[in-house]
């Protein structure tokens, strides 16, 4: 990977790559998907849906919302 370069579009990148001296374009998404883990209890007026995910550094996951 030479260079990314972010594109107008939120959350898409280009990668400037070279294979075997051939350099390509390589166009990514990133998913823009936010996660709030808290300890207070959530109500069903809450935005968001629960979701059980794998956090980062093994902490625990009380109550994650997507």
């Amino acid at each position: 990977i030479i260079q990314l370069v972010p594109s107008p579009d939120l959350g898409n990148f280009f990668a400037w790559v070279v294979v075997e001296d051939i350099m390509f374009k390589v166009p990514l998404n990133v998913p823009r998907v936010f996660y709030l883990n808290t300890r207070a209890p959530i109500t069903e007026e809450f935005p968001g849906k629960r979701v059980n995910k794998t956090l980062p550094h093994a902490r625990p996951s009380f109550n994650l919302i997507e």
